[in-house]
């Protein structure tokens, strides 16, 4: 076997290896069973070179035994470390403040640190420790708060950049932030920036490296929203950035603070259409441009009107996905474009028919749908419009990368049409019946 032993299987080592009445504390003598002895040897080598080349994600939260010999052992590989606090809750803060010690002792080698909790104070504690510490390493830092009563995960990220306030069910906290840089995912959710100019030196701090911006229910400061602060800071390698329920106007503030000249990837989730037209004008010139990929998650009926005259400056979008409650509003506001129409949550019948069901819409707005690459067919009531945009493209001579449809859709033969269509010109790389 060498040194090529799968992460599973070491970690199903250390599990044979220890008592189960002994796992769950920090002493006791190993019990080897039922344990290949070779594979034990190159477990509990000493060698890190061994231990380098694995990625172990440690629960310091489940396992008292596994993290600390893993982190003995590894000596200097990177670390991609789950912190578990709620764990500790039930046998006191001293036994927390141990855990958190040893966090702090490797924090030189973390690249990847994930906190879990549902308790302020549990995160008070943690944040006050890490506070002033340096993380030369780490890209990415996540902290998850579980409220005890709704059992609802909610995804926090917090970074370098004046105190921002970490907004959770039942309290504020204002506490202090761990200094990072050169990061490449950043996820934020219920958070409020203050003091003035914190999220901009938050983003600051790794506008060469950051690919992934996430907001949520974030908000800012209001002597932000009237502060004159420069021109907007340039983040050349961000690919994805979603903005989900948006708040204190901060769909205004972002395209001030950001510009972001590569951006592939916008989804907009939970917002208005009022507050998505803000978005889409105030990127028009320096980022809307460059994004091919628009999803669009969960706006309300009454907006969506609204929404569709943004379409308009994004020049080279390429795909249109939307998940949406009814698609009415949408095929009357919008037309040459392509959306995904599907189900959200369970599996059952209807929600997988709607998962499938791609609409091609009408022929009113200005959106670029010569820029689509792909066309699934699949619903009835739009057969018509689809089959007219196609005409239209065969007439203008653009070719079709790809096109799926259903043969026979209510009384429309999308085989036979298709197929004069391609007669008069219409070019087709791949075509495939669904």
């Amino acid at each position: 076997m060498g040194d090529h032993i799968p992460c599973e299987v070491l970690v199903s080592i250390f599990l044979a290896c220890r008592s189960s009445s002994a796992f769950d504390t920090d002493h006791g003598a190993m019990v080897i069973s039922h344990v290949c002895r070779r594979w034990r040897d190159i477990a509990l080598n000493d060698a890190c070179e061994i231990w380098a080349i694995l990625t172990i994600e440690v629960d310091l939260g489940r396992s008292m035994v596994l993290p600390l010999l893993y982190l003995d052992r590894s000596k200097y590989a990177l670390l991609d470390l789950t912190f578990n606090a709620n764990a500790f809750m039930c046998v006191g803060s001293l036994h927390l403040q141990w855990a958190v010690d040893i966090l702090l002792s490797h924090i030189h080698r973390i690249s990847e640190l994930r906190i879990y909790t549902c308790h302020d104070l549990v995160l008070e504690q943690i944040f006050r420790a890490l506070a002033g510490m340096v993380a030369p390493r780490l890209t990415t830092f996540q902290v998850v708060q579980q409220d005890e009563i709704y059992s609802n995960a909610q995804g926090l990220c917090i970074l370098e950049g004046g105190s921002p306030m970490l907004k959770s069910v039942s309290m504020i906290l204002a506490l202090p932030i761990l200094p990072m840089r050169n990061l490449t995912d950043i996820e934020l959710a219920m958070i409020n920036f203050h003091p003035p100019l914190s999220f901009r030196q938050m983003l600051n701090s790794s506008k060469d490296t950051l690919k992934t911006l996430k907001l949520s229910s974030v908000s800012f400061d209001p002597t932000e929203m009237t502060t004159d602060m420069g021109d907007p800071i340039v983040l050349p390698e961000l690919r994805v950035f979603k903005i989900s329920l948006p708040a204190c106007g901060l769909q205004q503030v972002i395209p001030r603070y950001v510009s972001a000249p590569a951006l592939h990837t916008l989804i907009v989730a939970n917002c208005g259409g009022f507050a998505l037209k803000d978005l889409f004008d105030g990127w028009a010139k320096h980022t809307m441009t460059s994004v091919e990929h628009l999803v669009v998650l969960d706006i309300r009926d009454l907006e969506v009107a609204h929404l569709a005259g943004g379409f308009n400056i994004i020049p080279n979008i390429r795909h249109l996905e939307v998940v949406h409650s009814d698609p009415s509003a949408w095929l009357s506001a919008l037309t040459k474009g392509t959306m995904k129409k599907r189900g959200r949550g369970g599996r059952s019948e209807r929600e997988k028919r709607e998962r499938m069901a791609l609409l091609h819409v009408g022929a009113e707005t200005r959106l670029p749908w010569v820029k689509l690459a792909e066309v699934e067919l699949r619903c009835p009531a739009e057969a018509h419009r689809v089959l007219e945009m196609l005409r239209t493209r065969a007439s203008a001579g653009l070719p079709l990368k790809r096109l799926g449809y259903v043969r026979s859709v209510g009384k429309v033969d999308i085989g036979s049409q298709l197929k004069g269509l391609v007669q008069n010109g219409l070019q087709i790389v791949h075509c495939q019946e669904l």
